[in-house]
């Protein structure tokens, strides 16, 4: 909004509920089914710029409003958000804080690279989540990967490794966890940030800290699955296929129209590419007095573009995985997508030239190809 911010110390963001406006310095109750993050962001891109924004001394526990029905509410202690006219006031109060974020003394620092190189190595990983709503690994790993700082992602059907390109240094023995649903926020504040990024590490959180801004995230417990095997044991195919990322992308969206998790056999064939999927049900019939539901017919898509080695075999994949796939790479700008295969075509491997150092991993599903 272009609005100014004036703020006496630090502001922590934890789990905060809006409970508050006004515009004439006298409170009324009111409820938004939005985060807080994204109330106080409308809020403020209403404010005209040039307006000085103050976070004010917050309100005592002991004030009150009063609800149409006379009903008198004590406010518990929050902090308040006021233009330079008085005239528009925003209130968060806090909930209950299950562990304290730590003091600065509290964090070690852990890596320190360029904000540029975090934000190359974590953009688009959020796109990996699946949209079923499966969740079977919700955190990134921040780890050491031939020599490089990495981060890896995976829920079980997915692997993805995304490397940095700075110099791994002694990491901790215990995992660094970061929870994928912080990506997104995260990413943001890398874009905005200049010079150095140092990610810190306390026994419950994580924190990136800029040289404006701080961003803290619970850290995750527990160990992540083992992801090396697969590359030790994987042996792979000459034969490659480089495909067009966003022109795969909505043939797969056609392929599987009625079935979103459904699977859809790539079939290549050098320059040409066929996506085959389920299809809408055929008419069933009654058969000995029993109704038997009709096949699904195949659904067709096929697309140019492609640049195929004779004797691609074809891989069958579950279109909401791949299609996750696909979606991190076109977040990260990418145009183009090769595609390999293991020899015992139980793995693909998908990377981009466009963007260099992510590799993603799928488990092809099992059965006949239609």
């Amino acid at each position: 909004s272009g609005a100014a911010v004036s703020v006496d110390g630090d502001i922590t963001v934890a789990r905060y509920e809006i409970v508050a406006e006004s515009t004439e310095n006298t409170f009324q109750p009111f409820r938004l089914d939005v985060s807080p993050a994204a109330a106080l962001g409308r809020w403020l891109a209403k404010v005209p710029p040039g307006k000085l924004i103050t976070l004010k001394t917050p309100i005592p526990a002991a004030a009150v409003f009063t609800t149409n029905n006379g009903h008198r509410t004590p406010i518990p202690a929050a902090a308040v958000f006021t233009t330079n006219n008085g005239r528009s006031l925003l209130s968060l109060i806090s909930d209950k804080i299950e562990k304290d974020l730590p003091q600065a003394s509290d964090y070690t620092p852990i890596i320190t690279a360029p904000s540029a190189a975090f934000l190359a190595m974590l953009a688009g990983l959020d796109k990996l989540y699946k949209p079923n709503g499966e969740r079977c690994n919700d955190h990134a790993l921040i780890t050491a990967h031939a020599g490089k700082v990495t981060a890896v992602v995976t829920d079980g059907h997915i692997l993805a490794l995304s490397g940095s390109g700075v110099v791994a240094p002694d990491l901790p023995e215990r995992p660094l966890l970061l929870p994928l649903a912080a990506l997104p926020a995260l990413c943001e504040l890398l874009k905005l940030a200049q010079g150095a990024v140092v990610l810190e590490a306390s026994p419950d959180f994580l924190r990136f800290a800029t040289p404006g801004a701080q961003i803290s995230m619970t850290r995750g417990i527990g160990g992540f699955p083992d992801f090396a095997w697969i590359l030790r044991r994987a042996a792979w195919r000459p034969e490659s296929a480089m495909i067009p990322l966003t022109k795969t992308l909505e043939s797969v969206d056609l392929a599987a129209v009625d079935n979103k998790t459904g699977a859809i056999d790539f079939v290549f064939d050098r320059a040409t590419l066929t996506l085959i999927g389920e299809g809408q049900a055929m008419p069933g019939k009654y058969e000995k007095g029993q109704w038997v539901a009709g096949p699904k017919a195949p659904f067709t898509v096929s697309l140019d573009g492609v640049q195929a080695d004779e004797g691609f075999p074809t891989a069958r994949l579950r279109r909401d995985i791949v299609g996750a796939v696909l979606k991190a790479f076109i977040a990260r700008g990418a145009k183009t997508c090769t595609m390999t295969i293991t020899k015992e075509e139980k793995i693909v491997r998908l990377a981009s030239p466009d963007a260099p150092g992510l590799e993603t991993f799928i488990a092809p599903m099992k059965g006949d190809s239609k």
